[in-house]
C-alpha cells in the first residue's frame, strides 16, 4: 500500500513537472488522489524536514519545480518511472 500511495504522488509530481500549471492539474482526478490521500501523508511524514526552509538533505518537496531539482543525492524522482525514483527509498 505504501508503494502504491508514492507510486501516485510520483505520478502526479511528473505530472506538475510536465505541465508547470498547478490549476490544469487540479481539473485531473489523480491530481485529486494526490491532494486528498497522498499530500496528507507527505505533510506528516516529509515536509517537515524537506519544506523551503529546512531543506534537510538539500531536498525541499514543497514544489514540482523544487522536487525536479532533488536534493544533494541528486534526483529523487523519474519522470513516468516511479520504480527507478529514489523517493520510494526514502
Amino acid at each position: 500500500m505504501r508503494a502504491s500511495t508514492i507510486e501516485l504522488w510520483l505520478l502526479t509530481a511528473s505530472f506538475l513537472l510536465a505541465t508547470g500549471s498547478v490549476r490544469a492539474v487540479d481539473r485531473d482526478p489523480a491530481a485529486a488522489a494526490f491532494r486528498d490521500r497522498v499530500a496528507p501523508i507527505l505533510e506528516r511524514r516529509c515536509w517537515s524536514c524537506h519544506n523551503d526552509q529546512d531543506r534537510k538533505g538539500g531536498l525541499s518537496l514543497e514544489t514540482g519545480q523544487a522536487l525536479a531539482k532533488g536534493g544533494d543525492s541528486g534526483e529523487v524522482v523519474v519522470a513516468g518511472e516511479p520504480e527507478s525514483s529514489y523517493l520510494l527509498d526514502l
